[in-house]
């Protein structure tokens, strides 16, 4: 049978279409189980959604349908599975010159950096035997039900010996646009699916596995000279039938006078492969906010080791600031020396870029009325994000839809530190709620910890906590009176928390930080407003 002739343009109903693919796919599966594939992996399940497809609509199954030769399984709950490997993030940035300092002149290879949920795959005797997410990078959840139901998933590699792969469980932007607005975006809906308990459900979802590294390496007899180079770890995937990402390299293959395999650089730089990947995952309809720069000599990721956070061997570029979504828990506010009371936006903790972030900063009394609904209630819907990877933001502040949280308001009715009038005060358009009394302890600290903070005259050994103490103890009304706790010294090394060696090293710092202090240092401790 010529698999090639069995499709043909144009069916006068589904059913006759329905019984050519059934033909046209079990042929396929056929010639590949034998060894000889006549067509790419790709093309096969393209028209198997196809089949699916036609299968929904008409609600017909026919006789020996590929769509049934697969064994489901439904679970009750996914089990946690500790990784026999760490699945660390990857170190970030929006520099491309910070990626150029980071590569040198060492051979590299760029892929896109897919937006969907990390897994890994283990393999032993070329059967699948563990898949599962990458979950806090220590332990993930179990998914195999699934892996095993995954079209772009081979359950068998012509391989016997163990081997890990690494990848991302994706949604095209092709098969988002067919889910009818249900998911916010193709991350959420791959995340989701990939984790649910049906298999035949997750199956019916098009999703695709993307594998972009050989965790433990695969030595091949076919790769005589550098099997330990990830393009040829990549290229043997793609043998077996997995999907890659989006790729290009800088370095060329050469082969000397005794037919052995070396490599070298080619002059493609870091802007060019950047915009080649994202050409190329645009024409894939492959979801990425990136791409990632990895080293080709795999013998060197060995060497170089790895952070808490990350692995030493890559860097990702990124496109942009990488959204979160969370629950609002409350709206903070922190005085600073002038009085003026910022907000802060309190929320469920979310993994962002590798660390735990629970609170932002909404600026102003301007820019919080702009960002949120017309009133805020816990539970309300944050998007959040680590501005350059650093600084966390809110991006976008929305009602939860039924939430009967408790109200927020938006304004503090009374100064939260000293419980003093609060005023909205209007400068140059922009709003501030600040504090009317001038004998507010908040901005007493806050204006000390400025004159001796890393601004002004840089005493290291005293802390907005002591301040706070000196306070309460009336030692301390003003920043004059700093300069005058020697006497005080004899009832100070007596009180808890302190000692001799504490209070003289406090006492000592200040003398010899005054005594120290540059005109501008002194200028700008002293907080002049503009």
């Amino acid at each position: 049978m010529d698999i090639h002739n069995i499709m043909k343009e144009g069916y006068a109903n589904p059913l006759e279409e329905m019984q050519d693919l059934v033909t046209w796919l079990n042929e396929a599966t056929r010639l590949y189980d034998l060894g000889t594939p006549a067509v790419s992996d790709r093309r096969w399940d393209d028209r198997y959604y196809r089949l699916v497809l036609l299968e929904k609509e008409t609600g017909t199954i026919l006789k020996d349908s590929p769509t049934q030769s697969i064994y489901f399984e439904v679970k009750d709950r996914l089990d946690k599975i500790k990784h026999e490997h760490l699945m660390l993030s990857l170190d970030k940035t929006k520099d491309p010159e910070v990626v150029k300092s980071f590569l040198g002149n060492r051979g590299w290879v760029a892929m896109g950096k897919m937006d969907g949920l990390t897994c890994s795959l283990t393999y032993e005797n070329g059967e699948l035997v563990r898949a599962e997410t990458r979950g806090n990078g220590e332990e993930g959840e179990d998914i195999l039900h699934n892996a095993k139901a995954n079209l772009t998933i081979p359950n068998h590699i012509p391989y016997q010996k163990r081997v890990v792969i690494d990848g991302e469980i994706i949604c095209t932007y092709q098969e988002f646009a067919k889910c009818n607005g249900q998911f916010k975006n193709p991350r959420n809906y791959a995340a989701g699916s990939i984790r649910l308990l049906d298999s035949h459900e997750s199956r019916d979802r098009f999703l695709e596995f993307v594998a972009w590294d050989v965790i433990e390496f695969i030595k091949m007899p076919k790769y005589i000279k550098n099997p330990h180079t990830l393009i040829h770890q990549l290229g043997q995937l793609e043998d077996w039938g997995f999907y890659t990402p989006p790729i290009t390299w800088n370095v060329d293959f050469k082969v000397d006078e005794n037919f052995n395999q070396y490599e070298t650089t080619n002059n493609l730089t870091v802007e060019e492969a950047i915009e080649h990947i994202k050409n190329d995952a645009e024409a894939f309809g492959y979801p990425i906010d990136g791409v990632v720069f990895k080293f080709n000599d795999l013998d060197l990721r060995e060497t170089l080791g790895y952070t808490a956070h990350h692995f030493n061997n890559a860097i990702a570029f990124k496109f942009f600031d990488e959204l979160y979504e969370t629950q609002l828990k409350d709206i903070e506010w922190t005085m600073g020396r002038t009085g003026v009371l910022t907000p802060v936006a309190v929320f469920e903790p979310v993994d962002a870029d590798g660390s735990i972030i629970e609170r932002a900063s909404l600026h102003n009394y301007s820019v919080m009325k702009k960002l949120a609904p017309s009133y805020a209630s816990v539970g309300d819907t944050l998007q959040v994000y680590k501005a350059n990877m650093i600084i966390p933001q809110v991006y976008s502040w929305k009602k939860t839809e039924n939430n009967m949280g408790t109200d927020i308001f938006f304004q503090p009715l009374v100064c939260p530190v000293c419980g003093g009038e609060v005023a909205i005060v209007d400068n140059d358009g922009v709003q501030n709620v600040i504090c009317k009394n001038p004998a507010c302890q908040g901005k007493l600290i806050n204006r000390l910890d400025h004159f001796f903070g890393i601004k002004g005259l840089n005493v290291k050994s005293i802390s907005k906590a002591t301040f706070k103490k000196l306070i309460e103890w009336d030692w301390v009304a003003n920043i004059k009176d700093v300069f005058c706790l020697n006497t005080y010294r004899n009832e100070w090394i007596q009180k808890e928390g302190f000692g001799v060696k504490s209070v003289d090293n406090i006492l000592n710092s200040i003398q010899i930080a005054s005594q120290n202090i540059l005109l501008e240092k002194f200028l700008c401790a002293l907080g002049i407003p503009l």
